[in-house]
């Protein structure tokens, strides 16, 4: 009798922790997020089922007991959020990597954003300033910063590059890395005046970058940094330059614009010895946005996109192979009337990426006279994407030829 009363007590206990955690971690859309924030304190967590960082979030957050914060009490909640699934809400809250953590006071929809290392403590620090009212200052998230493998972090223009991620934000190019620590007084004064380059820089197709020294000891170790700060160009993989010079906005811009230069006179010298390297090309895929996509797929004959996103592991690693197509062709289709390859950075364009149907990054798909056609669901390497492309269009080239 009594071994059966514990049986079923022992039962209960645990279906009541499941009801528990449904109720403190839940999937959920816009209208029962706003409901909660206006009774309760909330935390949301935006994450991608295909990101491997939102994947190791999730085992971290199943962990952790929120109810040891004397602040918590009955007044609050947490909100899972699947940004595959609820594109349009990310989109609205401008989610821009994942997992992208922010907490929500009771009543109020500006979040807290939460930046510091992904740990237990870490979180459960931020949560309970954060629930007795107190902001956590942007320094102190700055030096809680995450040094594990995650996807690099903007500010103002600016990529958080990390040991675990250098190698690969680099692996494209070109990319201007500031190497730099928080004692050196030179490096403070250029903090403020290095994300100034950010428009300048991307309109000469250049990405920035900064590595903090002190908490990314084996990059610096790795890259042989001898002072701070210290600026060098990467691309491919390899350092394409070092600026010597003052540190100016006028000096940094002289040095991009020659060492570009100086890459596109290397790669038509390569061309015309009959040896193609894969550095930095003039002839670059062409970025899509809301406003351009439509107008760009009607005024070519066939448009070949790449949806992607910067966290995602697999559009880093095709992206020089893109590059590399996107120069293969131009030589081979160098009307634009023809042929165009794009890119659509879906954490940029959500809205965009939702009306195309993507659901999984990298998507290709190909488009002829503005219409979806096919898509590319092959290995992402240079013959295979070149294959199908040349095939697709000489197959849709020839039916259109024959009925006419």
């Amino acid at each position: 009798m009594y071994s059966l009363y514990y049986r079923l007590a022992w039962k209960l206990s645990f279906i009541g922790l499941g009801l528990i955690s449904f109720v403190y971690a839940k999937s959920s859309t816009h209208i029962s997020l706003m409901n909660d924030i206006k009774e309760r304190n909330v935390l949301v967590t935006y994450y991608s089922a295909k990101c491997p960082f939102s994947q190791q979030f999730l085992k971290l957050w199943k962990g952790i007991d929120v109810h040891s914060l004397p602040t918590v009490g009955s007044g609050f909640a947490s909100h899972l959020i699947d940004c595959e699934a609820e594109t349009e809400l990310c989109a609205k809250h401008k989610i821009k990597y994942y997992p992208s953590i922010r907490f929500h006071q009771h009543g109020s929809h500006q979040p807290q954003v939460f930046r510091g290392r992904r740990t237990a403590g870490t979180l459960l620090s931020f949560l309970g300033k954060a629930m007795l009212g107190s902001t956590v200052p942007a320094v102190e998230a700055e030096a809680l910063g995450d040094t594990a493998a995650s996807p690099p972090l903007m500010l103002d223009g600016v990529m958080e590059l990390t040991d675990a991620n250098f190698d690969s934000f680099t692996a494209g190019g070109p990319v201007f890395v500031k190497f730099f620590t928080d004692w050196c007084p030179h490096c403070k004064l250029l903090k403020p005046l290095f994300p100034q380059l950010a428009p300048l820089a991307k309109r000469l197709g250049v990405a920035l970058g900064q590595v903090n020294c002190e908490s990314q000891p084996d990059t610096c170790s790795k890259q042989a940094v001898p002072h701070y700060p210290y600026m060098a160009l990467f691309g491919h993989g390899r350092r394409l330059g070092v600026h010597e010079a003052d540190n100016t906005i006028e000096n940094w811009q002289q040095f991009l614009q020659l060492k570009l230069q100086e890459l596109v006179a290397d790669r038509a010298a390569a061309v015309s010895e009959g040896v193609l390297e894969n550095w930095y090309s003039i002839v670059k895929p062409v970025s899509l946005t809301w406003s351009s996509f439509d107008k760009t797929a009607r005024s070519t004959e066939f448009l070949f996109v790449k949806f992607f996103a910067p966290w995602c592991s697999h559009c880093q690693r095709l992206a020089p192979v893109w590059e590399r197509l996107a120069q293969d062709l131009a030589q081979e289709f160098p009307d634009r009337q023809q042929l165009v390859l794009g890119r659509v950075d879906c954490t940029e364009e959500a809205g965009l990426c939702n009306q195309q149907g993507v659901r999984a990054y990298p998507s290709l798909l190909l488009y002829q006279q503005g219409h979806l056609v096919d898509s590319f669901r092959g290995l992402r390497d240079l013959a295979a994407l070149s294959d199908f492309l040349r095939t697709a269009i000489g197959l849709r080239s020839k039916e259109q030829r024959s009925e006419l």
